[in-house]
Formats: C-alpha cells, structure tokens, sequence
C-alpha cells in the first residue's frame, strides 16, 4: 500500500495539483482505465460493442468560473497502440449549438464552440519535466490539440487522434483515439493525470 501510494497516488496528485495551476482546469477526475478486449477496428477506433459493461465517468466544466448547463460524461479503456475515449455529450437541442460554421482542424478559437477539452499530463522523462497535452473536439468533429513541455505552448503538435462524433436524440458522442507514440508514451501501463470537460 505504501509503494502504490508514494509511486502512484502521489504522482497522480501532483499532475492534478499542476494541472489547476497551469490550466485553471476543474476538478480532477481519477479513475483506472481498463485494457480493452476487442481489437480496433479498420477506422482506428475501438467498435461500439467494446464499452458495454465499461462504467462512466461524470465530466466537469472546463472553467472553474462556470457550472455545466447539461451532463456530459465519459469513459477510458487502452491498447497496446492507443487510449480511447468514448464522450457523451447531452444537448436538449443541437439546433441551438454554439458552434461556428466553417471551422477547421486547428482553430485556435475552437474552444468558444461546443466541445470537449481533454488534458493530459506525462512525465517525459527525456526532458525531466511534466509533458500536457490538451485536445479540443467540437460537437462537429473538428480537432485542436497542442502541447506544453519546459513552460512553452506548442500549437504545431499533433495527437494524431481518430475521431468519430455522432449525433443523438439526446445530444452527441464522441470517439476519440490517442496514440501513445503521441504522447512519447512506450509503456501505457503508466500513471497519468487528466482532465475532461465540456465548455457548454
């Protein structure tokens, strides 16, 4: 209990502790993402039927200053190659989406729409330093990403995520694929932090 609590724990909380330092993120959400058991299909992604028993995860707001207007929730499962998400996202009416037309890949403003904001946090042992990564995912589909190592934004960095958003009765959901590669992850079964939230 001790080894896992000074090796684990302890990291985990550190992550968190930086994340709302250098983000301003919500609460942390901590959980055990599981090895999924299906193989990934043709699109990268993990199939539909992967997640049945998988449990969810509440999501937070990605501003402190600004509660949820509806629930949004996830859940994790990794591969050897990447870690999959499988985002839920309510939406009473899609008609009213906050989202602009035209947007593409990369946008800075993509935050302003509705979407999803993951953040990441590794030790990257080849500069010694805690690595952040941060994804935006738009009820569109559209992706921004970027870094953060040694206190300088990369916005050039790419996740290479596969993402596959559908719409529902009930809001959207998103499929979101991370190589680990991306991440300058070799071992998955490692400790991270991380945040996902929801800017609507």
């Amino acid at each position: 209990v001790h080894l896992v609590r000074e090796e684990m724990l302890n990291g985990i909380l550190a992550s968190r502790r930086q994340f709302q330092e250098k983000f301003g993120a919500a609460k942390q959400t901590v959980l055990t993402a599981r090895r999924a058991d299906a193989a990934l299909a043709a699109d990268g992604l993990l199939p539909e039927t992967a997640w049945g028993d998988v449990p969810w995860n509440s999501m937070q707001s990605a501003s402190d200053k600004h509660a949820l207007s509806v629930a949004a929730r996830f859940k994790a499962l990794w591969e050897p190659a990447t870690l999959q998400l499988l985002i839920e996202c309510d939406e009473p009416d899609m008609n009213l989406s906050a989202t602009a037309a035209g947007r593409k890949n990369d946008d800075p403003d993509l935050w302003k729409d509705n979407d999803v904001e993951i953040f990441l946090a590794f030790e990257d042992r080849k500069i010694k330093c805690l690595a952040l990564y941060q994804l935006i995912v738009s009820d569109e589909g559209i992706l921004t990403d970027l870094s953060k190592k040694l206190e300088v934004y990369d916005r050039g960095w790419t996740s290479h995520a596969k993402i596959l958003v559908r719409k529902t009765p009930k809001g959207w959901t998103a499929r979101v694929a991370i190589p680990w590669s991306s991440l300058g992850i070799e071992d998955p079964r490692t400790r991270w932090g991380s945040t996902l939230g929801t800017t609507y």
